[in-house]
């Protein structure tokens, strides 16, 4: 981490003289040399996020990175890679565009602060550089008018964060699906905006909302996981709630209307691998993950 620190001031440094010119650019636009700086320490590399965000130099002095929402360049993004052979093997880069040079890109150590990234968003499956779409994210966010909302209130806050990922976590979003989030002040509110990139749907909501998967009176619980015929669930229902199964890939594979504590799916048509399933009750969404063996 420190050794990031160090080479984010190192660039400043180099391009003070000339900060006001400075240039923005897409999140698709430096992954070619993302992957490039990273080549040396992954055999094949493949991205798990991509994120703008606020940084500080190594004297602890704020960083702020420039982010223009008429069109979906930052000024600064960082590259989150794993090893495709080894996935315990990470390695980070971040890139900026310097002006007279353009856009650089330089391998960094971020493995203390990655792995509380890893464990924040559940991280499990790969982007692609296709999804890297910034200037789609951003027309399509800020035509949302909560989002403008947000944004208005907490635009001027130090902390803004904005990221692409893969939902393996937030219950408020679809298991196994894409989503760029805006994370407004993680230090002064909790709150959020996500946009499903697939579908384009806008939520905003508050992060301890999505993220809280202990919910003590509507919790699910599955009694065998791994399953190989049936997969027995828990569930304090009441009235009827819908149940469905998402597969890796963010298809539904299976929902059906539930009512009463326990349900018996039959998953023996379902293929080997990991799954997804949300209970909606109508006022909020419950998930758990499964294996099919």
């Amino acid at each position: 981490m420190k050794n990031f620190l160090v080479l984010i001031a190192f660039v400043f440094m180099f391009s003070a003289y000339n900060a006001a010119a400075q240039d923005t650019f897409y999140a698709d636009e430096a992954y070619d040399a993302a992957v490039n700086a990273v080549s040396n320490t992954l055999n094949t590399p493949e991205l798990m996020l991509c994120m703008a965000m606020d940084m500080t130099d190594a004297e602890g002095m704020p960083v702020p990175i420039e982010f223009d929402w008429e069109t979906g360049k930052a000024s600064l993004w960082i590259y989150y890679f794993v090893d495709k052979d080894n996935p315990e093997v990470t390695s980070g880069a971040w890139a900026m565009s310097i002006p007279l040079i353009g856009i650089q890109s330089m391998e960094a150590d971020v493995s203390d602060w990655i792995e509380d990234l890893k464990v924040f968003f559940s991280v499990a499956s790969p982007l692609q550089k296709s999804q890297l779409n910034s200037q789609k994210m951003a027309q399509v966010l800020t035509s949302d008018t909560e989002f403008n909302t947000e944004l208005e209130m907490y635009k001027d806050n130090a902390n803004m964060f904005i990221t692409i990922f893969h939902n393996e976590s937030f219950p408020g979003l679809q298991m196994g699906r894409t989503y760029w989030g805006v994370l407004f002040d993680p230090d002064l509110t909790d709150r959020a905006c996500a946009m499903d990139i697939q579908s384009e749907d806008v939520i905003c909501t508050n992060m301890t909302s999505i993220g809280d998967n202990t919910i003590t009176e509507n919790t699910i619980l599955i009694a065998n996981n791994p399953a190989d015929e049936e997969l027995v669930v828990k569930f304090n229902a009441g009235s009827s709630c819908n149940l469905s199964v998402y597969d890796a890939l963010g298809n539904i594979v299976m929902s059906k209307n539930i009512s009463g504590n326990s349900q018996t799916l039959d998953v023996s048509k379902l293929t080997a691998g990991a799954y997804f399933m949300q209970i909606n009750d109508g006022k909020s969404i419950h998930t758990a993950k499964f294996i099919k063996r």
